[in-house]
Order: structure tokens, then sequence, then C-alpha cells
């Protein structure tokens, strides 16, 4: 079998406890009666390097690899292995006729960067009983292969549409008559995408100039003056959206996002004809 797992640290479980069929004896003793009890010894034939979590770690032919071993006898809760190496006196469940044990393993990392490799097989401890009951076996290991380690990529995200230069064309200063009229909005789109090590990501708009924060309006450069650009996001059809609030933040999501936003004049003062133009700075940021 391949069990799966994941680096946690060193010196923590790289697998939940498993069970399978080379590592259970179903049977220790049996024809047994109720009432009987069972003195079970358990003697190692492993190597320990360790405890961790309450159990003994024991060392395998991988270096980075450790394993922990748990057995249940009877009806009684899971034990270390080495628990059982002065003996325990087991009573025989009532109505089953034997004792039997479980046997459950989980591998622990060593090292702080885990391989891969093939855990060879072998004894893991043989036990004897006495004291109303008598007999003795072995428990021999499964053999697993450990998949190499691969560690999760940095958190990173990328731009996956750029926002392009919009030409708000020209624009005769009689459509704009009044302060806060606006001329036609122009949209524009722009998107990012993060890997699943991203957990969150923010994005902040902001410009060089600004004029009202929570309006999303900016101060243009050039000849042009009592004019400012005028920014919105949310753009949908025949929504205009809303206006950008410049240095708030924005969380939108990590995978696949797209931000539809538009562009537009709007008269701030006395109007002076000329150049007007302006950008837009977009910062994304990611944990």
């Amino acid at each position: 079998m391949t069990p799966e797992y994941v680096f946690k640290g060193r010196n923590q479980p790289l697998t939940e406890w498993q069970t399978d069929a080379n590592g259970r004896v179903h049977t220790l003793f049996s024809g047994c009666s109720d009432g009987q009890n069972v003195d079970v010894l358990v003697d190692t034939y492993l190597t320990e390097v360790g405890s961790d979590d309450g159990y003994t770690t024991f060392a395998t032919n991988l270096h980075w690899a450790g394993v922990q071993y748990r057995v249940a006898i009877g009806d009684k809760p899971f034990l270390d292995i080495t628990s059982l190496s002065s003996g325990i006196r087991f009573p025989v469940p009532t109505g089953t006729g034997r004792l039997a044990i479980e046997v459950q393993y989980r591998y622990i990392a060593l090292t702080e960067a885990p391989g891969g490799g093939v855990l060879q097989g072998g004894a893991i401890f043989g036990y004897t009983g006495s004291h109303d009951g008598s007999g003795s076996a072995l428990v021999t290991a499964t053999i697993d292969m450990l998949n190499p380690y691969v560690p999760p990529p940095p958190p990173s995200c990328s731009i996956t549409s750029y926002p392009r230069s919009v030409d708000l064309g020209r624009l005769h200063t009689s459509q704009l008559r009044n302060v806060g009229d606006r001329g036609p909005a122009h949209g524009f789109s722009w998107g990012y995408s993060c890997n699943d090590s991203v957990s969150s990501a923010e994005v902040r708009y902001s410009a060089d100039g600004i004029i009202d924060a929570n309006a999303g309006t900016f101060a243009v450069t050039g000849g042009a003056k009592g004019i400012g650009l005028e920014v919105r996001r949310g753009v949908n059809g025949s929504s205009e959206g809303t206006p950008v609030k410049f240095n708030s933040p924005y969380r939108l999501g990590t995978r696949n996002v797209t931000e539809r936003m538009s562009v537009r004049y709007v008269r701030t003062g006395e109007v002076t004809a000329g150049d007007a133009n302006g950008s837009l700075k977009i910062r994304l940021d990611y944990y």
C-alpha cells in the first residue's frame, strides 16, 4: 500500500494511525473461558529513537522516517507498545472465548526534509502469555511505499490580463458645463489568479493627485485645468458600478478574478483646454 502523508514538521506524524492485514493478529489466545486472565508480555525487535505525542518512536530503514505502534488487546483501549514490555494482565471479554489484539501504526518525520522510499517489512515484536493462558507468536511489519514529499509551492499571484491604456477621446468644454458634470464612461478590465498556497488577496487602488478618495477622482496631468478623472469598479452591462475608494482594501478572491472598470472625465473647476492624462495604480497583496 502507499499511505498518503503530509509533512507537518520534524517529530510530527506523517500519517494517521492505520491498520492493515499484515499489522493485525486477530486472536492471541482461543478456547478461553469467561473470567479467565492472561498476562501478555511484549518484546520489541526495533530500535527506539525517541518519543512523540505519548508514543515511542522506532527507527525504520529510511533515515528520515520513524514508526510508532500501538496495540489494543481484548476490549481495552490502545496502549503504546512498550507499555507491555513488563507484562499486563488482560481479562478475556465475556462471551468471546478468545483474547484478540489489534495493531496500529503511523509514520513520524525524523528530519526536516522527508523523501521517499520503500519501508522494509520484518518482525515488529514478539509476545507471550501466561497465567491461565499460554502461547506465543510473532507480529510482522507491513511493507509500505512512502511517496516522496513534495512541499507546496510558495504563495504567488499573477496578472492574467493587464489593464490597457484607455483613449477617452476629445471632449469639448460645452459637454462639461458645470462642476460635477461627467463625460462618457470608457470601460477596461484586468484580472489575476493565485495558486492554492494563497489564502487571501487584497487589491488597493491609488493615484497621484487624489481629489476625493471616496469618489474615485484624481487630477489629470497635461495642460488641461479644472478636469479630473473618475474611476469606477463593478461595471457590468447596464450597471455603472461604484466609484473606487482609493487606498481601501478590496478582497476579491484568489482564483480567476476579473475587475471590470470604467474611467471618465469629470469637471472639478474652471476649465482650461489642454491634454488631460492620468494613471491608475493597482497594488495586489497576497498571503
